[in-house]
């Protein structure tokens, strides 16, 4: 069964992406995860659009953070806003460099939205890019383990895991 914590943390998670939207979750057994609509109603998960069934997915990985360890473990999101609007991404990265600035973020991306909206909303982050023809081309000059836990890190033009270099620790 689930706690009414971690349904709590779910529900807050979604309406803070949605801009209260949808404010409450819930889990039933006949129908799995259900979410309340503006009007009161109920409706499951799968009946909602893929954008907002991935922001749905995103707030129950947060929601999980504490329940799976008591230490504050990076959040490492690959792609995880492809389907978000743009109204809805600024809002999640607003929430997550608010609520989560005790962790280290790394965002895999291979699109400049989210450089774009971090830059308007003035939050600091860290850029490594895998474009070579960029004069940012930075990706990890030093491995991962050496950024600052509260770092916010954008690691662009990532197409694949391939193109992302395993630095050892020296």
């Amino acid at each position: 069964s689930v706690s009414p914590v971690f349904t709590e943390k779910l529900s807050k998670n979604i309406a803070n992406i949605t801009k209260g939207k949808y404010c409450k979750l819930n889990f039933s057994d006949e129908n799995g995860l259900i979410v309340e609509l503006e009007n009161g109603n109920y409706i499951p998960a799968e009946r909602l659009s893929i954008g907002t069934i991935d922001q749905l997915y995103l707030s129950l990985r947060l929601a999980m953070l504490d329940e799976v360890s008591n230490e504050k473990v990076p959040i490492i999101l690959d792609e995880a806003f492809a389907f978000f609007d743009n109204e809805r991404l600024k809002n999640i990265l607003l929430y997550l460099s608010e609520e989560f600035k005790n962790r280290q973020i790394i965002i895999l991306t291979c699109t400049n939205r989210e450089k774009e909206i971090l830059n308007n909303e003035n939050i600091n982050y860290k850029v490594y890019t895998t474009d070579l023809n960029s004069t940012e081309f930075e990706i990890l000059t030093y491995p991962f383990w050496l950024l600052g836990v509260d770092d916010l890190c954008l690691l662009m033009g990532v197409t694949s895991r391939e193109q992302i270099p395993i630095v050892e620790k020296a």
